[in-house]
């Protein structure tokens, strides 16, 4: 709620609220993956990321991450928590 753009996640100009609960997982997440390989990751990237309507999950268009002490790397994988990508 301390985001400066939290009012847009709220709905704004008659869209519909966003899913800031998947926001958060999300985020959370992504920082999981980089705490768990932060001996070889320098940093990463996300841009844009997608907040769909709530319950419509996030979903990450571009992931860049940065390995260190290389050039740069765009990561394979996708980042998507649309309820019909979860197990």
């Amino acid at each position: 709620q301390e985001l400066r753009g939290y009012k847009v996640l709220q709905g704004v100009r008659g869209q519909p609220p966003r899913d800031i609960d998947a926001l958060v997982r999300g985020m959370v997440g992504l920082s999981a993956i980089f705490t768990a390989h932060r001996n070889h990751l320098s940093d990463f990237e996300i841009n844009p990321i997608i907040v769909r309507t709530q319950g419509g999950g996030v979903a990450a268009v571009d992931v860049r991450l940065v390995r260190k002490n290389s050039r740069l790397a765009r990561s394979p994988v996708s980042f998507d928590t649309t309820p019909s990508s979860r197990p």
